[in-house]
């Protein structure tokens, strides 16, 4: 629901070889410093929004407040 403010091309051939579909993607640019050094302020990401369902070890875009968060989770036992 946010506004687009630029486009970036990616190869069909590439999303497809990914296994993710155009329809399911959004690029977002980060913001700050807290997720270094696997991201640095203003890198971009490409998010699935078709993958909903948290795994331990991977990153997630969360929204919180109407603000976007990049973290990594955590699945704890019970």
């Amino acid at each position: 629901s946010e506004e687009v403010s630029r486009k970036l091309a990616f190869r069909r051939k590439w999303l497809k070889f990914k296994g993710l579909h155009e329809k399911d993607l959004v690029v977002v640019f980060a913001k700050g410093d807290s997720m270094e050094p696997t991201i640095s302020d203003n890198n971009t990401i490409m998010v699935d929004t078709s993958d909903t369902s948290p795994q331990d070890g991977r990153m997630y875009v969360i929204r919180v407040d109407g603000h976007l968060l990049v973290k990594r989770t955590q699945i704890l036992p019970g």
